[in-house]
């Protein structure tokens, strides 16, 4: 074996080593922040079992967006007035990007983005 391979393989060996270790120290930080703060739910800070989650009686009661939304920024309409429907906002002022859309309300993401005690201003 050449002493290249040997070193191509010690390399990888670290490399799977170094991710391992990672994984570990993930875990165990994981660990102590659910200990100091522990995971609760988003909508009525009951205890849950992991962060970022919903207990059963608010899972069951979640209002979900459903159609009739603005195809273009996903916000929910009032009422269906059938077919696809762009909101005044969409069309006054469109944005660059052609559909977004979004499964809960603003109120319940943003206590998804500070979920762990630490906001986070990039959502």
């Amino acid at each position: 074996m050449a002493a290249t391979d040997i070193a191509l393989e010690t390399a990888q060996h670290h490399t799977r080593a170094a991710t391992v270790i990672a994984r570990l120290l993930r875990l165990a930080a994981r660990t102590v922040a659910d200990l100091v703060l522990p995971p609760t739910c988003l909508a009525c800070r009951k205890p849950v079992g992991a962060a970022g989650g919903l207990c059963p009686s608010c899972w069951t009661v979640m209002g979900f967006i459903e159609r009739p939304y603005c195809e273009r920024l996903g916000t929910p309409f009032p009422n269906d007035s059938g077919g696809a429907l762009l909101s005044p906002a969409a069309i006054a002022d469109p944005p660059a990007y052609e559909r977004a859309r979004a499964a809960a309300p603003r109120s319940l993401l943003r206590r998804w983005r500070c979920r762990d005690g630490l906001c986070k201003s990039w959502l």
